[in-house]
C-alpha cells in the first residue's frame, strides 16, 4: 500500500468512454479515460470528492484494524506517477465490522458531507481547515433520541443549494431517501432494501436500487431486511428515475445487476456494477462499468475490482446537469410523485461536540 500515485495502466479502452472519471473500489482508486483504465492508489477506497487542488477520499486502512478515515490529498498528484499525495487524515472512526466503515462523501456548498455509517449520522467537514463543523443524527427513535449506531446503514449523501439528501439502506423492510433542510428531516420510503446514491439531475433524479426487489438467504427465501444476505440469483437492481426505471429492458436481463456509483450526463453516464453472487464470494469475481448514452446502456466494461463504490468525473461532478437552484416544494414534489407521502419526519439538531 502506498500514498504515492501509481498510475499503472490496467487495460486499453480505445475510446469506449469519451470522458475521464475516477472510481473507488476495494482494490483502490482507478482512473478511466478514453485511452484506458489506470490504477491510481492501492488503498481500499469508498467515497471520493474533487475540488480545486484537493482530492478527498474515505478509506479503510488494511494495516490499522477497524480504522475508517476521511483523508485529503493533493489532486494534481493523481496524474503524476510516483508523486506523493501528501494525505492528511481529517476524521476517523473505529469500526467493529466492514459494514460500519465510512461510505459515500460529497463536496457541497456548505462543506464536505460524509455518510458516517458506523454512527448513523451525516458529518460535515470544512474542506479547507479539515475541522468537523457539524454531526447531524437524522434518525431518531420513538422517544426522540438519536440513533447513534449502524441501525439504518446510511451509505450516501449529496447537497443541493443547502439541502442535504441521503440514503438509508434499511428502514424496517425498505430503504429511505432522506431530505435534511438544516433543521428537519423528511424521509421517503423506497420498497426495496439496499438502495444507494441519490442525485438530482435538472428536473429529474437518479437512485440506485442496488439489489432489486429482494435479497435471498442461502435457502432461497426472499427477504427484505438486513445486511449480509445474498442477492436473488436471477434478478437484480435497477436505476430509478422520477418516471420509473431507467432502460428497464437492459437491467431486466438475468442474472441481474448490483448497481452502485453514478457519474456523467445524459450524453454519457457511467454506472457501477459490482460482482453479483453469494455474499461470502463478493470479492472473488469482477465488477464492471456500464456506459449509457442518451438513456440506453451501450457498453459493459469489465474491471479488476469486484466492488464499485463511487464514480466521479474529472471535473468533480457526479450527475449533471445538476439543478442550478431548487425550491424545497419542488424537491419534495419530485419525491412524493415517485415514492408517495413521507414515511418519516423529525426535527433534528447537530450533536454536541464529543457526543
Amino acid at each position: 500500500m502506498t500514498s504515492r500515485s501509481l498510475l499503472e495502466k490496467q487495460q486499453d479502452l480505445r475510446g469506449r468512454v469519451a470522458g475521464t472519471y475516477y472510481f473507488t473500489s476495494e482494490k483502490g482508486l482507478y482512473r478511466i479515460d478514453p485511452d484506458g483504465i489506470w490504477k491510481v492508489l492501492d488503498v481500499p477506497c469508498y467515497g471520493i470528492a474533487l475540488r480545486d487542488h484537493w482530492v478527498f477520499l474515505s478509506v479503510k486502512w488494511p494495516h490499522l484494524r477497524g480504522r475508517s478515515s476521511v483523508i485529503r490529498g493533493e489532486r494534481r498528484s493523481l496524474a503524476e506517477p510516483g508523486r506523493s499525495l501528501a494525505f492528511r487524515e481529517l476524521y476517523h472512526i473505529t469500526t467493529s465490522s466492514s459494514n460500519e466503515r465510512i461510505h459515500g462523501i460529497f463536496l457541497g456548498e456548505t462543506g464536505l458531507w460524509v455518510a458516517n455509517t458506523g454512527r448513523n449520522t451525516l458529518l460535515r467537514i470544512d474542506p479547507e481547515t479539515g475541522q468537523v463543523s457539524a454531526e447531524i443524527p437524522p434518525i431518531l427513535d420513538k422517544f426522540g433520541w438519536p440513533v447513534l449506531f449502524d441501525q439504518n446503514h446510511i451509505n450516501s449523501v449529496a447537497e443541493y443549494n443547502g439541502t442535504v439528501l441521503f440514503v438509508a439502506y434499511r428502514i424496517g423492510r425498505q430503504s429511505m431517501i432522506g431530505v435534511y433542510d438544516g433543521s428537519r428531516v423528511t424521509g421517503y420510503g423506497y420498497p426495496n432494501v439496499g438502495a444507494h446514491d441519490i442525485f438530482l439531475r435538472a428536473d429529474d433524479f437518479l437512485l440506485c436500487d442496488t439489489f432489486g426487489p429482494g435479497l435471498s438467504t442461502h435457502d432461497g427465501r426472499s427477504v427484505r431486511d438486513g445486511i449480509g444476505l445474498d442477492p436473488a440469483p436471477d434478478t437484480g437492481g435497477f436505476l430509478i428515475t422520477r418516471n420509473g426505471a431507467f432502460d428497464p429492458d437492459y437491467f431486466e436481463r438475468s442474472p441481474g445487476f448490483v448497481l452502485r456509483g453514478l457519474a456523467g450526463s445524459y450524453d454519457e453516464l457511467l454506472i457501477g456494477h459490482s460482482h453479483k453472487g453469494p455474499r461470502r464470494k463478493r470479492y472473488k469475481g469482477h465488477g464492471a462499468i456500464l456506459v449509457s448514452r442518451h438513456g440506453k446502456v451501450v457498453d459493459k466494461i469489465d474491471v479488476e475490482p469486484s466492488q464499485i463504490y463511487q464514480i466521479i468525473t474529472e471535473a468533480g461532478d457526479f450527475v449533471s446537469p445538476a439543478p442550478t437552484s431548487i425550491e424545497s416544494s419542488d424537491l419534495h414534489s419530485r419525491f412524493a410523485d415517485a415514492f408517495g407521502e413521507p414515511i418519516y419526519q423529525a426535527e433534528v439538531a447537530p450533536l454536541p461536540q464529543g457526543a
